[in-house]
């Protein structure tokens, strides 16, 4: 007969909340965490000058195993930049960051550099922004879009290694983060999700 063992819990004998798991305890695939962060307030940030981009979401993980991924979701809420017959000038790109490496985007790809953009490795990049109705009454002054990401990251570390990730902005004229261009009592809401995958 195999054996049973029947508790009603388990406490770590140095930390009472901390229990280290052997990796074999895990299916493969199956998350071992999930951390959740949402920024529900509105900015209007300048034209970025800084190496590592404007931050719109931040959320740190620590790994539970040795070896897991990293599933990330973002979903990035913004307003429409301007009502310029050409939007050349308002070039914006996303980047994610797991600490200061750029993680999930294209090589070889979104290689513009405006608005201090990295010129690689990001997932979202636009030359020229889509500004439609901008002619018309309002210009689009009054509502919001959305980008979304996913992506599955494999950092290789060891159980309990804290990585933090990051979607940046690079923008070469005024970004409207989770309000539209006339005023912030319009909007939504931005997010990330980030899952430990079991190896």
């Amino acid at each position: 007969m195999a054996s049973i063992l029947k508790v009603d819990q388990l406490q770590g004998a140095t930390t009472a909340t901390t229990v280290a798991m052997p990796s074999n305890t895990h299916i493969p695939g199956a998350v071992v965490q999930v951390q959740f962060d949402s920024y529900l307030g509105s900015s209007a940030f300048a034209a970025n000058t800084a190496t590592l981009g404007h931050t719109l979401l931040t959320k740190a993980i620590t790994t539970k195993i040795a070896n897991s991924k990293i599933y990330i979701s973002a979903q990035v809420c913004h307003g429409v930049g301007g009502t310029a017959s050409n939007m050349d000038s308002y070039d914006i790109t996303y980047g994610t960051y797991r600490d200061t490496t750029l993680v999930g985007g294209v090589s070889g790809r979104n290689t513009r550099t405006t608005g201090t953009a990295p010129g690689n490795h990001t997932w979202y990049q636009t030359d020229v922004p889509f500004s439609p109705s901008r002619d018309m009454q309002y210009g689009n002054g009054f509502d919001v879009y959305y980008k979304y990401y996913q992506c599955l990251d494999s950092p290789s570390g060891a159980a309990g290694t804290t990585y933090t990730y990051r979607v940046a902005l690079f923008n070469q004229a005024t970004f409207y983060h989770n309000r539209c261009r006339q005023n912030a009592s319009g909007g939504g809401i931005s997010t990330m999700t980030l899952m430990e995958i079991a190896p």
